[in-house]
């Protein structure tokens, strides 16, 4: 029978994306992980929420929604993500399901169309989520569901000069747009302007850790590309960091240029100049655009609008009453 509350959902899922993960729990009254060969949780990245446990089986019959999660490496067999993806997909055949897609069509190796094909094939029968509007276009279908984040866990500090960014320290150069990050870096040092990439130059070891430094950075850099609303830029904004952004996943549509955040063209020279503008000769005015982001970021990015558009859903979909 279906709940009539999201947080009387018991929901089983596999370890996918930690941060996405950590938020998402909170929503449901139990998000249990089966444990496999493939993916762990990173307690370093996120503590495990109170209402997580790790499984080693399961009984479809104690759980009211499976969600699992796809990228568009799945679409290829050699990738540990397909044999994730294909083999809980197995485990929960029959049970309520929604998949989340993190990411787009767009691939290093296959062309789009194909990727495209692939993943109707992976997924057809399971309604699907995707974290932009423009995801949503690119593959076809899915329905938007923009993440959100608890203001109450982040918090802004007085800033210190620098500049950061958070990112993998590589793979999906292109859709990453890796070399447009790396030629900004390289004009900032030029201009002697500090510039840490997060897990790169500076690891970070806990939780705290890294929501601490976020807080006292001025400007958050996004350079990505193919990346529907990257989180870690939400969780900058959030910290009162002045958010320096590529448009792209719907960017444009929440981004007041000189007010909330600004927006720059894929263009390093001219991301690399705003920045060093911004912090050498406007830096009080900065330090009030990361305020106003803040401010914003509250609004449209906050956990209670995040679990009204899952609740939605899953009403549409009928696991809710």
């Amino acid at each position: 029978m279906a709940k009539k509350n999201i947080k009387e959902l018991r929901v089983i899922g596999v370890p996918w994306h930690v941060g996405h993960q950590y938020e998402l729990a909170k929503l449901f009254g139990e998000y249990d992980l089966l444990m496999n060969h493939y993916r762990t949780w990173g307690d370093v990245s996120r503590p495990r929420p109170e209402n997580m446990k790790d499984v080693l089986t399961f009984k479809k019959t104690d759980y009211d929604l499976a969600i699992l999660h796809v990228d568009q490496q799945c679409t290829q067999p050699e990738m540990n993500k397909y044999k994730l993806f294909t083999q809980f997909k197995e485990l929960t055949e029959g049970m309520p399901r929604v998949i989340i897609n993190h990411m787009t069509p767009f691939d290093d190796r296959l062309e789009t169309d194909e990727v495209i094909a692939r993943m109707k094939e992976l997924t057809a029968g399971i309604p699907m989520i995707t974290n932009s509007k423009e995801a949503a276009k690119q593959w076809g279908w899915g329905t938007p569901i923009i993440h959100g984040i608890d203001p109450d866990e982040w918090f802004v500090n007085p800033k210190e000069p620098r500049v950061i960014t958070s990112l993998s320290p590589e793979g999906m150069a292109t859709a990453y747009r890796r070399e447009l990050l790396h030629a900004t870096i390289d004009i900032l040092k030029e201009k002697g302007i500090e510039f840490i990439w997060i897990q790169v130059d500076r690891k970070m070891h806990s939780f705290d850790e890294y929501r601490d430094f976020i807080s006292r950075s001025l400007i958050y850099f996004n350079a990505t590309w193919q990346s529907p609303m990257p989180r870690s830029r939400t969780e900058a904004m959030m910290s009162g960091c002045c958010v320096v952004s590529t448009k792209h996943h719907d960017w444009g549509n929440y981004i007041e240029n000189g007010v909330n955040g600004f927006l720059v063209p894929d263009n390093p020279t001219t991301a690399a100049n705003l920045i060093a503008d911004l912090l050498l000769n406007r830096y009080q005015e900065t330090v009030k655009i990361g305020l106003k982001g803040r401010e914003f970021a509250m609004k449209e990015f906050h956990i209670n609008r995040w679990k009204a558009d899952w609740e939605a859903f899953l009403r549409k979909e009928g696991v809710l009453q």
